[in-house]
């Protein structure tokens, strides 16, 4: 019974169906027009709105790149992943790989590491702080928004 009502509810959220009575639902002029065109109901926000904020691991990594300026992945790792998070160290990867291309930060000479067969650790230096809003990087776009500002910097030549 749960899943009816909380499929009927996604309906309703999208205009498909109304309610008539408790219990009782109705399918709108929207509804209809989705049923004659076999359209799918898919999972997930029906509207594909950009990002406009950054949360969690991401938002605190930007504290700290702010608030050092000079940071490694494992500093960051040290600092902030608390052990609840998915894939800490790929996700701050990525975000210190997208924080470069758009020119945020720059990547400096490995430091040595301590191993002898260590490759060293990368570092990165912040040249362009634009605040204290995270930017935000939109996989699906290829871009980074800057929240400060309300830019959107293409990343890859087919975002342009």
């Amino acid at each position: 019974m749960p899943a009816i009502i909380n499929a009927m509810q996604v309906l309703k959220r999208r205009g498909l169906a109304e309610i008539e009575k408790p219990g009782h639902y109705r399918i709108t002029e929207d509804g209809r027009k989705h049923l004659v065109a076999q359209a799918a109901i898919r999972s997930g926000s029906h509207e594909s709105k950009p990002r406009t904020v950054t949360k969690g691991l991401r938002k605190r990594a930007w504290w700290l790149i702010r608030k050092n300026k000079k940071v490694t992945l494992a500093s960051l790792l040290s600092t902030l992943a608390t052990g609840d998070e998915k894939s800490p160290e790929s996700n701050i990867r990525k975000y210190l790989r997208q924080l470069t291309r758009a020119g945020y930060l720059t990547e400096l000479k490995r430091r040595p590491g301590q191993a002898k067969t260590s490759n060293g650790f990368k570092t990165w230096l912040l040249i362009n702080d634009p605040g204290p809003l995270p930017p935000v990087w939109r996989q699906k776009d290829k871009t980074i928004y800057d929240p400060n500002s309300g830019e959107t910097i293409p990343l890859y030549k087919e975002a342009i």
